[in-house]
């Protein structure tokens, strides 16, 4: 994953509303999970991944930084 997965994280949440404690409740994880999430500190495992591309309706690749494109 490329160093701007924290931030891809960051605006999705913005957008979406959604703080860190949201999107931890939403992954089964705590809220300091997502802000090392946030700070490319620790990656999700592929589960939490797929949670989180199917949530905030983008591509596991867009969250990656494989594709610029977010939309599936």
């Amino acid at each position: 994953m490329d160093k701007d997965f924290g931030n891809r994280i960051k605006k999705l949440q913005v957008k979406n509303h959604e703080s860190q404690a949201d999107l931890a409740m939403a992954l089964g994880v705590v809220k300091t999970t997502i802000s090392a999430y946030e700070n490319n500190k620790c990656f999700p495992s592929l589960d939490n991944l797929i949670q989180i591309s199917q949530r905030y309706d983008v591509t596991t690749d867009y969250l990656l930084g494989i594709k610029k494109n977010k939309n599936r």
